[in-house]
């Protein structure tokens, strides 16, 4: 991007009153406003609320692969009656004062997103869009209904989950992890009432299919996982589909889905007929986290699980409804299999997890994804069911559930409900112990292959009538759907 662009300065303003009380405490409203002025490129904040003592201020210092956040912050200051106090800055993004303070300022400096990968993941800004991200523009420990008021130019526009409170004002119930577009050139959007919720879409920039095409896969899909949950986690969803902010590699893409919130960036696929195709993967993925982790209550990281379950599950849906043959529905579990490594002494998934972006995301996502299969292939040959079984009850389980409950160990307890599974725990969670593929997969006539990419999975031309059994199951017979989109 040149360096002569003509960046723009965001001004927000955070008033909050609260007497004596933890910032955003029970039953009190954030106030925050966000001004956009066509000048500079550097967010500038200022907040006002009851008095309160020098506790300190901190700030997210890293999300997914976009580090050094706290870098972006400038002139942070304590504030009491408007006027600067004693402001003590310390570590990575930590801010205190001996002072009773009743207010703070402070920049953050974000431009387009680094490295540009992370678009979906953090804060950052165009001359002509601007993402917020609630959780690494404002101080840690920001909780309970905030209303923020967008004061932009004339002809900008905003787009996000809440509701509205007069113009340009919205009220979201927490603000910890909610995400809004605010653009001033072009954008559609659209609404399209599914049976578990109502789509709001918002499209930017030019794609390799009609805009309507958004609205229809985003109905089917959202459709086929309400049958499958069988219960809705949100009546709206607010969708955002645009490029990347820069220049990419073709075929990239990167999404992320908050609480009803749905934003995924996308280059330009290399083969302009797979477009739509591209499409319907991204949103199978992104709509599955509505459900799982984002409608469930468990506090602590178990990201190999829902990842590769989000993997998965879009894979037997894209089976179901069509999208892809029985053929590359093997073809990409095998290749999970050889990316994650499942059985090759990985270690504990659980630990793996912990430090994903840290380590190697793709491999724990990748492992995951061997084990959703391991589950889905394990409960149908001892006739306990099928994956989507076992995680729609995963998700009923714990979609009320008392808060603080942990991640992991719903995750474990949940296995070791199935006699054909719990041994998975053990076997490829806990540890990461070989996997005798021939065998666990003989029942369903499935053979592997060695082939010039190494392993492979293939159905055998003639299955028994106990493998057809079992391999229908799996999707087999759907190849009769199978319609190139």
């Amino acid at each position: 991007m040149s360096t002569n662009l003509k960046f723009l300065f965001l001004i927000i303003a955070l008033v909050a009153v609260f007497p004596r009380a933890v910032i955003g405490s029970e039953g009190e409203i954030n106030r925050f406003s966000i001004e956009i002025d066509e000048s500079n490129s550097v967010f500038k904040f200022e907040a006002a609320f009851g008095v309160k003592r020098g506790d300190e201020i901190s700030f997210v210092d890293s999300i997914a692969d976009s580090v050094s956040l706290v870098q972006r912050i400038r002139d942070f200051t304590f504030t009491k009656n408007g006027k600067p106090i004693i402001t003590n800055r310390f570590g990575s993004g930590y801010f205190s004062t001996p002072e009773v303070y009743d207010g703070f300022r402070y920049e953050i400096r974000s431009p387009s997103p680094e490295p540009l990968i992370a678009a979906p993941h953090i804060s950052w800004i165009t001359h002509s869009v601007l993402l917020v991200r609630t959780r690494d523009l404002f101080p840690n420990g920001f909780r309970g209904e905030t209303s923020i008021e967008f004061k932009s130019p004339k002809g900008w526009k905003v787009f996000g989950p809440g509701k509205w409170n007069g113009d340009f004002v919205r009220i979201i119930p927490d603000p910890r992890n909610a995400a809004f577009f605010v653009w001033k050139d072009g954008g559609r959007i659209y609404a399209e009432k599914a049976k578990p919720f109502l789509i709001r879409s918002l499209v930017l920039g030019d794609w390799e299919f009609e805009d309507s095409e958004v609205s229809k896969q985003s109905r089917e899909i959202a459709e086929s996982y309400g049958k499958l949950f069988g219960a809705s986690p949100t009546n709206e969803v607010f969708l955002s589909l645009m490029p990347f902010p820069g220049e990419i590699d073709s075929d990239r893409w990167r999404a992320e889905t908050d609480r009803d919130s749905v934003v995924v960036f996308s280059a330009k696929t290399s083969v302009k007929s797979l477009a739509k195709q591209r499409l319907h993967e991204q949103l199978r993925h992104e709509f599955f986290h509505l459900w799982i982790p984002n409608g469930v209550r468990l506090e602590g990281d178990y990201a190999w699980f829902y990842e590769g379950f989000a993997r998965y599950q879009s894979l037997r849906l894209a089976v179901s409804l069509g999208r892809i043959t029985f053929s590359d529905y093997l073809r990409a579990v095998a290749e999970s299999v050889r990316i994650g490594g499942i059985g090759t002494g990985g270690g504990s998934l659980a630990d793996s997890s912990l430090a994903i972006w840290n380590g190697n995301p793709g491999r724990v996502t990748a492992r995951g994804m061997s084990i959703a299969f391991l589950i889905d292939s394990r409960l149908t040959a001892g006739k306990e069911g099928n994956s989507g079984k076992f995680i729609s009850k995963f998700y009923n389980r714990y979609r009320n559930a008392e808060f603080g409950i942990g991640a992991m160990d719903a995750v474990l307890s949940e296995m070791r409900r199935y006699e054909s599974i719990k041994s998975l725990v053990e076997q490829s969670v806990l540890a990461d112990k070989p996997i005798d593929w021939e065998s666990e997969l003989k029942p369903f006539g499935i053979v592997v292959e060695a082939r010039r990419t190494g392993f492979e999975l293939a159905a055998v031309p003639n299955p028994t009538r106990s493998q057809r059994a079992l391999i229908d199951k799996l999707g087999y017979n759907d190849w009769k759907k199978y319609r190139p989109k």
